[in-house]
């Protein structure tokens, strides 16, 4: 999940309810801006000692908390002090923009982030790999063979394979068309 957090904090929340309120089997990661820094100890230098956004701090380490995320930068470079926004008329540099990667993900054989700075903007880039397990790969380029729909007891197999993705719950018909897709690949 990607969230927008350029918006209010009442958008954030509303997105963070009701990506952490489904029932799934995925992994989650939330990036973006957040306008705020999670530590004021090592993610801000210069102006006041405390971020003028503490209400969406305290939320976001509250969600960090009680839902199993973590920064992963911090878990991989630890209190080294890298920054992504810089603000030269306050005289302020922090680190505004990270990864809330799920604590299951943490343990992936590659999983990190690095901040790189950016071309023409105040906000540096920010870049998350993860490496999960290796996908096999088939010969290639896979094409349905239409002579399986003369068989009854494939066509029956679709219709189930079809009727039970269509139960599961998808963010769009695009991820549905896929999976069906996938599943029906599988049974050919």
């Amino acid at each position: 999940a990607v969230v927008s957090t350029q918006s209010t904090g009442r958008v954030v929340e509303n997105t963070f309810n009701e990506c952490l309120g489904r029932s799934r089997e995925d992994y989650m990661i939330f990036a973006g801006d957040w306008n705020t820094v999670l530590n004021n100890n090592i993610d801000k230098e210069g102006g006041n000692s405390c971020h003028s956004n503490a209400a969406r701090q305290a939320y976001l380490n509250q969600i960090i908390a009680d839902f199993g995320f973590s920064d992963i930068y911090r878990l991989n470079h630890g209190d080294k002090r890298t920054y992504t926004h810089f603000n030269k008329q306050h005289k302020t540099r922090t680190r505004l923009d990270f990864f809330l990667v799920e604590d299951n993900l943490v343990n992936f054989p590659v999983c990190q982030s690095n901040i790189t700075h950016g071309f023409n903007s105040d906000h540096s880039y920010i870049t998350l790999t993860i490496k999960g397990s290796v996908i096999e790969r088939g010969r290639g380029y896979w094409k349905f063979n239409n002579s399986l729909l003369e068989h009854d007891q494939f066509t029956s197999e679709v219709r189930k394979i079809i009727t039970s993705t269509v139960d599961d719950r998808f963010d769009s018909y695009s991820g549905l068309w896929d999976v069906i897709k996938f599943k029906i690949k599988d049974a050919a």
